[in-house]
């Protein structure tokens, strides 16, 4: 005998997925690329560009597997990505309220449509809030740069905090 079921408190990424705000993070993300120099932050709230309620956000970079996502954030959950896995590259962001999933947001590698950043990774398990955060361009060799958002409440945990003290902070208005 074969029984089918569902469960109402998984819920896939293509559900849950917030256009809106990807979109406003990536228009952040633009107006930074073209307007920060060398030595320079911004300032934004993330909250702002959401028109959803939520807690924590966690940011789960590519390569990473299903039962690592659902330790990460401490609760069972399911994601279409089909093979269990975030792609190599891939940036998802999932928001939390009240112990559920209430949003994700998938940032697929090379999507030209899309402007890369990283979020500066806290550690293990560790859930980012609503705080105030900054974005920057991190400079490496032959005028090369990666644009950094950072929650601006664990700046200290990060490998480039002095630097990071260091830069002036400009608008992206």
């Amino acid at each position: 005998m074969l029984i089918l079921g569902t469960c109402s408190d998984v819920r896939t990424f293509e559900s849950v997925e917030d256009k809106q705000f990807k979109n406003a993070l990536n228009e952040v993300v633009k107006k930074a690329d073209l307007k920060l120099k060398k030595g320079e932050r911004a300032f934004f709230r993330l909250d702002t560009l959401t028109k959803f309620k939520w807690d924590k956000m966690y940011s789960i970079p590519g390569n990473v597997l299903k039962r690592e996502i659902e330790k990460q954030i401490g609760i069972p959950w399911e994601f279409g990505g089909g093979m269990g896995f975030i792609t190599e590259g891939n940036l998802l962001l999932i928001f939390i309220k009240d112990k559920k999933v209430v949003s994700t947001v998938e940032f697929i590698d090379g999507d030209k449509r899309f402007v890369p950043f990283s979020i500066g990774v806290l550690g293990e398990n560790m859930p980012y809030s609503k705080s105030s955060y900054f974005i920057y361009k991190q400079f490496y060799a032959k005028d090369g740069y990666n644009i950094q958002v950072v929650p601006t409440e664990n700046k200290e945990v990060l490998p480039d905090s002095e630097l990071i003290n260091n830069l002036r902070t400009v608008s992206l208005d």
